[in-house]
Protein backbone atom coordinates (compact mmCIF):
# COMPACT_ATOMS: atom_id res chain seq x y z
CA UNK A 1 0.00 0.00 0.00
CA UNK A 2 2.71 2.27 1.09
CA UNK A 3 4.45 1.95 -2.30
CA UNK A 4 1.19 2.57 -4.42
CA UNK A 5 1.05 5.89 -2.53
CA UNK A 6 4.18 6.42 -2.94
CA UNK A 7 4.07 5.78 -6.92
CA UNK A 8 1.08 8.40 -7.07
CA UNK A 9 2.74 11.27 -5.59
CA UNK A 10 5.82 10.52 -7.60
CA UNK A 11 3.56 10.56 -10.49
CA UNK A 12 1.81 13.57 -10.11
CA UNK A 13 4.84 15.44 -9.06
CA UNK A 14 6.43 14.32 -12.40
CA UNK A 15 3.41 15.39 -14.35
CA UNK A 16 3.46 18.69 -12.37
CA UNK A 17 6.70 19.41 -13.44
CA UNK A 18 7.76 22.13 -15.62
CA UNK A 19 10.41 20.25 -17.56
CA UNK A 20 7.96 16.83 -18.20
CA UNK A 21 5.12 18.23 -19.93
CA UNK A 22 6.69 18.59 -23.06
CA UNK A 23 7.80 14.64 -23.34
CA UNK A 24 3.87 14.35 -21.53
CA UNK A 25 2.49 16.37 -24.64
CA UNK A 26 4.56 14.16 -26.86
CA UNK A 27 3.03 10.77 -25.56
CA UNK A 28 -0.04 11.76 -25.69
CA UNK A 29 -0.27 12.10 -29.31
CA UNK A 30 1.33 8.33 -29.62
CA UNK A 31 -0.38 6.74 -26.82
CA UNK A 32 -3.77 4.23 -28.38
CA UNK A 33 -6.31 5.56 -26.61
CA UNK A 34 -5.67 9.52 -26.31
CA UNK A 35 -3.49 9.20 -28.98
CA UNK A 36 -6.91 10.19 -31.72
CA UNK A 37 -8.28 12.58 -29.09
CA UNK A 38 -5.39 14.82 -28.93
CA UNK A 39 -5.09 14.67 -32.97
CA UNK A 40 -8.58 15.85 -33.42
CA UNK A 41 -8.71 18.35 -30.69
CA UNK A 42 -5.37 19.78 -31.89
CA UNK A 43 -5.98 19.95 -35.13
CA UNK A 44 -9.24 21.53 -34.16
CA UNK A 45 -8.30 23.96 -32.58
CA UNK A 46 -5.48 24.93 -34.91
CA UNK A 47 -8.04 25.35 -37.94
CA UNK A 48 -10.48 27.10 -35.69
CA UNK A 49 -7.48 29.85 -34.52
CA UNK A 50 -5.82 30.01 -37.76
CA UNK A 51 -9.51 30.81 -39.71
CA UNK A 52 -9.70 33.11 -37.11
CA UNK A 53 -6.62 35.13 -37.60
CA UNK A 54 -6.78 34.58 -41.42
CA UNK A 55 -10.39 36.01 -41.56
CA UNK A 56 -9.12 38.67 -39.72
CA UNK A 57 -6.37 39.83 -41.90
CA UNK A 58 -3.46 37.98 -40.76
CA UNK A 59 -0.83 36.76 -42.94
CA UNK A 60 -0.38 32.89 -43.34
CA UNK A 61 3.22 33.14 -41.43
CA UNK A 62 1.88 35.06 -39.04
CA UNK A 63 -0.77 33.14 -37.95
CA UNK A 64 0.87 30.07 -37.77
CA UNK A 65 3.42 31.65 -35.30
CA UNK A 66 0.50 33.40 -32.69
CA UNK A 67 -1.03 30.09 -33.02
CA UNK A 68 2.13 28.21 -32.01
CA UNK A 69 2.38 30.90 -29.09
CA UNK A 70 -0.87 30.50 -27.77
CA UNK A 71 -1.40 26.49 -27.77
CA UNK A 72 -0.01 24.73 -24.63
CA UNK A 73 0.90 21.46 -26.01
CA UNK A 74 4.80 22.39 -26.06
CA UNK A 75 5.40 19.20 -28.33
CA UNK A 76 2.61 20.97 -30.96
CA UNK A 77 3.97 24.44 -29.84
CA UNK A 78 7.26 23.15 -31.35
CA UNK A 79 6.38 21.68 -34.46
CA UNK A 80 4.06 25.18 -35.37
CA UNK A 81 6.84 27.13 -34.92
CA UNK A 82 9.24 25.18 -37.37
CA UNK A 83 6.38 25.42 -39.38
CA UNK A 84 6.63 28.93 -39.04
CA UNK A 85 10.58 29.11 -39.85
CA UNK A 86 9.88 26.44 -43.60
CA UNK A 87 6.90 29.28 -43.84
CA UNK A 88 9.42 32.29 -43.83
CA UNK A 89 11.69 30.64 -45.98
CA UNK A 90 9.21 29.83 -49.18
CA UNK A 91 7.71 26.90 -48.22
CA UNK A 92 3.64 26.24 -48.65
CA UNK A 93 1.66 25.55 -45.48
CA UNK A 94 1.09 21.90 -46.70
CA UNK A 95 4.40 21.24 -47.33
CA UNK A 96 5.92 22.18 -44.15
CA UNK A 97 2.73 20.93 -42.31
CA UNK A 98 3.86 17.75 -43.90
CA UNK A 99 7.67 17.75 -43.55
CA UNK A 100 7.33 18.45 -39.62
CA UNK A 101 4.26 16.06 -38.99
CA UNK A 102 1.93 17.98 -37.38
CA UNK A 103 -1.40 16.80 -38.29
CA UNK A 104 -2.36 14.03 -40.45
CA UNK A 105 -2.85 13.65 -43.74
CA UNK A 106 -6.71 14.51 -43.80
CA UNK A 107 -5.76 18.08 -43.08
CA UNK A 108 -2.44 18.07 -45.06
CA UNK A 109 -4.28 17.36 -48.01
CA UNK A 110 -7.06 19.33 -47.58
CA UNK A 111 -4.70 22.61 -47.38
CA UNK A 112 -2.71 21.00 -50.08
CA UNK A 113 -5.79 21.19 -52.17
CA UNK A 114 -7.13 24.64 -50.96
CA UNK A 115 -3.45 26.09 -51.86
CA UNK A 116 -3.93 24.54 -55.31
CA UNK A 117 -7.56 26.28 -56.10
CA UNK A 118 -6.85 29.67 -54.11
CA UNK A 119 -10.14 28.13 -52.00
CA UNK A 120 -8.22 27.48 -48.40
CA UNK A 121 -10.52 29.69 -46.32
CA UNK A 122 -13.17 27.37 -47.24
CA UNK A 123 -11.15 24.54 -47.20
CA UNK A 124 -9.91 25.27 -43.42
CA UNK A 125 -13.88 26.00 -42.99
CA UNK A 126 -14.64 22.33 -44.06
CA UNK A 127 -11.40 21.48 -41.59
CA UNK A 128 -13.38 23.28 -38.63
CA UNK A 129 -16.23 21.12 -39.45
CA UNK A 130 -14.91 17.93 -39.68
CA UNK A 131 -12.36 17.92 -36.75
CA UNK A 132 -15.40 19.46 -34.62
CA UNK A 133 -17.23 16.09 -35.58
CA UNK A 134 -14.46 13.85 -35.12
CA UNK A 135 -13.57 15.41 -31.62
CA UNK A 136 -17.47 15.31 -30.57
CA UNK A 137 -17.68 11.56 -31.84
CA UNK A 138 -14.43 10.40 -29.85
CA UNK A 139 -15.82 12.22 -27.13
CA UNK A 140 -18.66 9.87 -27.24
CA UNK A 141 -16.87 6.84 -27.37
CA UNK A 142 -15.03 7.38 -25.10
CA UNK A 143 -17.72 8.27 -22.33
CA UNK A 144 -19.99 4.53 -23.83
CA UNK A 145 -15.79 3.06 -22.58
CA UNK A 146 -15.94 4.64 -19.55
CA UNK A 147 -19.23 4.21 -18.26
CA UNK A 148 -19.02 0.78 -17.57
CA UNK A 149 -15.37 0.53 -16.05
CA UNK A 150 -16.67 3.46 -13.78
CA UNK A 151 -19.40 1.81 -12.36
CA UNK A 152 -17.39 -1.78 -11.68
CA UNK A 153 -14.78 0.95 -10.16
CA UNK A 154 -17.56 2.27 -7.87
CA UNK A 155 -18.89 -0.92 -7.05
CA UNK A 156 -15.78 -2.16 -5.74
CA UNK A 157 -15.28 1.18 -3.81
CA UNK A 158 -18.71 0.41 -2.13
CA UNK A 159 -17.66 -3.08 -1.43
CA UNK A 160 -14.50 -2.27 0.07
CA UNK A 161 -16.38 -0.02 2.54
CA UNK A 162 -18.79 -1.82 3.42
CA UNK A 163 -16.28 -4.81 4.08
CA UNK A 164 -14.47 -2.39 6.12
CA UNK A 165 -17.91 -2.07 8.29
CA UNK A 166 -18.91 -5.25 8.33
CA UNK A 167 -16.12 -7.08 9.17
CA UNK A 168 -14.98 -5.54 12.26
CA UNK A 169 -18.84 -5.48 13.63
CA UNK A 170 -19.28 -8.80 12.74
CA UNK A 171 -16.21 -9.70 14.66
CA UNK A 172 -17.29 -7.55 17.96
CA UNK A 173 -20.78 -9.83 17.39
CA UNK A 174 -18.67 -13.17 17.90
CA UNK A 175 -16.86 -11.91 20.85
CA UNK A 176 -20.20 -10.63 22.63
CA UNK A 177 -21.84 -13.88 21.37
Amino acid sequence: MFFIILFLIGLVLILKSLSYTGFFSWLCRYLPVIKNYKLYIDAYMFCSMTHLLWSSGVNKAKSVKLVGETISNKFLRKNLMLVYDDILNGSNLSESIKDNKVFDTVLVKMFYIGEQNNMIENNLKNAIKFYKYKYQFWVKRLLVILEPLLLVFLSIIVMVIILVIFIPMMNSFRMVG
